[in-house]
Formats: structure tokens, C-alpha cells, sequence
């Protein structure tokens, strides 16, 4: 993500990643749920269902921000954890094959 997120800012839209933030001597949930807050949209990278993520991912849905699931299709035990995560069933997801140049070209529909 952090590589697609410069590949983003290269070609003009702002992207920011939680190592982006100013976390020193903060909690780091703090600063990333007031991103969250600020942003025109989210994309959360969920191969690997990443309990934070899903959270932060969560917290976008509840604010009404479009959100974007992202998935490395390549990865099998990716695919096995998007199955068994019955919350998504409905939802969409964005493939990008495990490369940062792949996501920002993504289709985000």
C-alpha cells in the first residue's frame, strides 16, 4: 500500500498511510481514525484480515466514506480469508495481483 499510496501522490491525488501520520507519542489509532475522518475516500488492503484493518475499515463504513476493499488475488490464503469473512459477502473488492502499480489503475467501482 505504501507504494501504490506514491504511485497516487505521483499522479496527483492525495493518498496517506498510517506511516504517513504524526504518531510519535500518540496512540496510533487516534491519528489514523481523524484520516479517516478528513478523507474524500478509504482503501483498506484486507489479504491478509488484518484485525486493524478490518476495524479501520469498519469505522470508514460507519462515517459514510466510500471505501475501498482491496485484495491480492495471487495470494490463496487471501482468497480462503476473504471467503470465510462472511461481513463481506456483500461487498466489493478491488484485485490488484500483489503490485503497487496495479492499484492505482485499478477500477474503483
Amino acid at each position: 500500500m505504501r507504494d501504490a499510496a506514491v504511485i497516487c501522490r505521483d499522479r496527483g491525488p492525495a493518498a496517506t498511510t498510517w506511516q504517513d501520520l504524526k504518531i510519535e507519542g500518540r496512540l496510533l489509532i487516534d491519528p489514523i481514525l481523524e484520516e479517516i475522518d478528513h478523507a474524500d475516500a478509504c482503501v483498506a488492503e484486507i489479504s491478509s484480515a488484518n484485525p486493524n484493518v478490518l476495524f479501520e475499515a469498519g469505522y470508514a463504513l460507519a462515517r459514510n466514506k466510500p471505501l475501498y476493499l482491496a485484495l491480492d488475488e495471487t495470494d490463496n490464503e487471501a482468497n480462503k480469508a476473504w471467503e470465510g469473512l462472511a461481513l463481506v459477502d456483500t461487498v466489493g473488492r478491488v484485485n490488484y495481483g500483489g503490485s503497487a502499480r496495479c492499484l492505482p489503475n485499478a477500477s474503483w467501482n
